[in-house]
């Protein structure tokens, strides 16, 4: 029997996890909350979430990334980038 991989964020790029954080912070302000009330209701620290939100994060896990999708009432979609979205990112710092 084959034995299944575990991915971990810290497989990914630097890039990719900033674009992360980024998604977060943004959709954690646009639901008008603060750092403190997420880190209260999901139960992760201030640090992590903070480190989740600034791309610092190097062992973001998918279920950390699906509790606070769940949290914010949001598909994984709308967090996690295609490789079309870091490619278009990549393309516009260069432009």
């Amino acid at each position: 029997m084959k034995k299944a991989t575990t991915y971990r964020m810290s497989n990914f790029s630097e890039e990719f996890l900033w674009e992360i954080g980024k998604r977060l912070r943004k959709i954690r302000v646009a639901q008008d909350m603060k750092l403190d009330t997420v880190v209260a209701m999901i139960g992760f620290s201030e640090t992590v979430i903070s480190k989740v939100e600034n791309g610092k994060y190097k062992s973001l896990k998918i279920t950390l990334l699906h509790i606070l999708a769940e949290f914010y009432g949001i598909d994984m979609i709308h967090i996690i980038p295609s490789k079309t979205d870091m490619l278009q990112n990549t393309s516009r710092q260069f432009s």
